[in-house]
């Protein structure tokens, strides 16, 4: 997603390749999970930068909070696919590969956990805390141990 612009634009290649790597049979079906996955995951941060009034302060671009919003973007994915145990484990395994806040995708883990404790609409009330001050955002989201 271009920052600037609020512009999502898929470059199909690396898609493609991803998609071919994953081990598993292609097809349009397979393929068109990965592009519906990393779709919704640019367009929440399009959605998130530019579709939603901002509401307090802006966080730094390379700061834990930008850790935060790619968690919250790969947790859409997982709430996306849900009920798609093929696209559930593709997105499982990429959070997975290391850890928050290095990692940032891995943060979807323990939203998820929060989200299953006390419901997906704890999620959006996470994202409007984040909408108004960031980086108080991810401390408060600390101290209740939701994240690391």
């Amino acid at each position: 997603m271009n920052r600037t612009s609020g512009v999502v634009v898929l470059c199909p290649g690396p898609i493609i390749d991803s998609c071919k790597g994953a081990g598993q049979p292609g097809g349009p079906e397979l393929l068109g999970k990965f592009f519906t996955d990393v779709l919704a995951h640019e367009h929440f941060h399009a959605i998130f930068e530019e579709g939603m009034p901002r509401t307090g302060v802006v966080a730094p671009a390379r700061s834990e909070a930008a850790a935060l919003e790619e968690a919250l973007a790969e947790w859409v994915e997982l709430d996306l696919f849900r009920d798609d145990p093929q696209a559930s484990a593709w997105i499982i395994e990429h959070a997975t590969s290391g850890a928050y806040p290095t990692w940032p995708y891995a943060g979807a883990l323990w939203l998820e956990v929060e989200a299953r404790k006390n419901g997906t609409g704890t999620i959006s009330t996470i994202i409007q805390e984040y909408r108004s001050d960031p980086l108080a955002c991810c401390e408060a989201l600390r101290r209740r141990r939701v994240l690391p």
